[in-house]
């Protein structure tokens, strides 16, 4: 797999590779705030889980796995992760879904300007016409993020998230390449 970075400030968006794991990484995934919202709480994370999923996402021919970097490449500046995919690519449409990991860069826009990155990768290069995110409704954090990229709530999936002991909403939002903000 050849190297893909996409940047824009001091964000760099770089295809995740094998060399990216670190064990920062792993920390992430079994912090409850940074999981409070992942799918990866519901089981135990281990190194060779993490390998495994990057390399079955630079497999994939449908998905694309990019690690979110501040400043510059390494592993020391890897603060999150954004994926885009599945990838429809007979409908034209595409998943999006990220989260930031350092909890120091969180509130601080560069997660935005991480999904505006992926968000133009997705129609200006990958000629797509809608990208997709699913988010808990008590998220706000994530929905600000989606909103300032132009994204819209385009439907509510009743009950269909659970969250500690109780189920919640999840908000389907939705950005047209014609709606799509660049920051």
């Amino acid at each position: 797999m050849k190297s893909l970075l996409l940047k824009k400030k001091n964000i760099i968006l770089k295809i995740l590779e094998v060399e990216d794991y670190s064990k920062k990484y792993l920390d992430w995934l079994d912090d409850k705030k940074v999981n409070k919202y992942l799918e990866t709480r519901f089981r135990s994370n281990k190194k060779p889980d993490i390998i495994k999923f990057i390399k079955s996402n630079n497999q994939s021919k449908d998905s694309n796995l990019f690690g979110v970097f501040v400043d510059k490449v390494s592993i020391n500046n890897h603060i999150g992760n954004i994926k885009i995919g599945p990838i429809n690519f007979n409908h034209n449409y595409a998943y999006v879904s990220y989260f930031i990991g350092e909890k120091k860069y969180w509130g601080k826009g560069y997660a935005s300007v991480a999904v505006n990155l992926i968000t133009s990768y997705a129609f200006n290069k990958l000629k797509l016409n809608k990208c997709l995110a699913g988010v808990y409704s008590s998220n706000k954090g994530s929905i600000k993020v989606l909103k300032k990229n132009g994204y819209v709530n385009e439907g509510v999936l009743k009950n269909q998230l659970l969250s500690g002991r109780k189920y919640e909403d999840e908000y389907v939002f939705s950005c047209f390449k014609r709606n799509f903000k660049e920051l």
